[in-house]
């Protein structure tokens, strides 16, 4: 996830399915266990006692080996601070799970999370954006990576649905989320973030210049779009989703040290 801090205050309950994540803290320590509830299809959290690296193992391992197509047995992805991603195999991720404390810490230097694999083909995105206010309608556009080809009717419209409860959960007037798709055509919630919201896509009735200065709000009322110069700078921050697809390199100091603690 591209912001762990956020999304772990209001994800509980989201109806979506969710690849297991769960978000540590700076020493490697289990904080957050985000699910798919079997019994409600929704979002669901870990007790406290389940907040243990073997159960985290044990767990992935099982749900990502289940495929016959990972033949690399890849079984975790680890999400670090900086946006990239590092995919670990099952021997590593065993490694990391039986390691004491103060090594797990240094394998784990930089990882705000680690996420459950599901397979390494394209990402489907979507973009659900406010049409006046939070609460109120949205629209929403989607694609499978950088492919300009427009997607299916059914698919379209169940990556519609996903991310506009996703965005009045969050509460947020614009968000983008990252969908995997798994052998059966179901699709798991990897990412979701917030993005720049460009404004109304109805006039606004324009205020007196006292009233402007006020601060937008939010929770049903109208919201205001960025001025000019905020927009610009928002434009060159915020890049679509699929042009910015976290890159999946090797986190080389996880990656040794686990090889190495699991080697005879």
């Amino acid at each position: 996830m591209a912001d762990l801090a956020w999304y772990r205050a209001w994800l509980a309950d989201a109806p979506v399915r969710v690849l297991d994540t769960v978000t540590l803290d700076g020493q490697g320590r289990p904080t957050n266990w985000f699910y798919t509830s079997s019994k409600t299809g929704k979002v669901a959290t870990k007790d406290a006692h389940q907040l243990t690296w073997p159960k985290i193992g044990r767990r992935f391992a099982k749900f990502a080996l289940a495929s016959q197509e990972n033949t690399g047995r890849r079984v975790a992805v680890l999400l670090r601070h900086d946006g990239a991603r590092a995919i670990l195999g099952e021997q590593e991720l065993a490694a990391v799970a039986r390691a004491d404390d103060q090594t797990r810490a240094t394998m784990l230097e930089g990882v705000g999370g680690v996420q459950v694999y599901l397979g390494d083909g394209d990402d489907y995105w979507c973009r659900c954006e406010a049409v006046d206010k939070v609460d109120g309608e949205s629209k929403t556009t989607a694609g499978l990576g950088a492919s300009p080809s427009p997607l299916a009717s059914h698919v379209d419209d169940a990556l519609g649905k996903y991310t506009r409860s996703l965005r009045l959960k969050a509460k947020e007037p614009c968000v983008e989320a990252r969908f995997v798709a798994d052998a059966h055509g179901q699709f798991w919630l990897s990412d979701v973030q917030r993005a720049g919201w460009s404004g109304p896509t109805q006039p606004v009735q324009k205020k007196r210049p006292s009233q402007q200065k006020s601060r937008p709000k939010t929770g049903g009322q109208k919201l205001r779009p960025l001025s000019e110069k905020a927009a610009k700078r928002r434009k060159k921050k915020d890049i679509p989703v699929e042009s910015s697809r976290p890159i999946f390199d090797v986190h080389d100091a996880a990656r040794q040290q686990a090889i190495s603690a699991s080697s005879p």
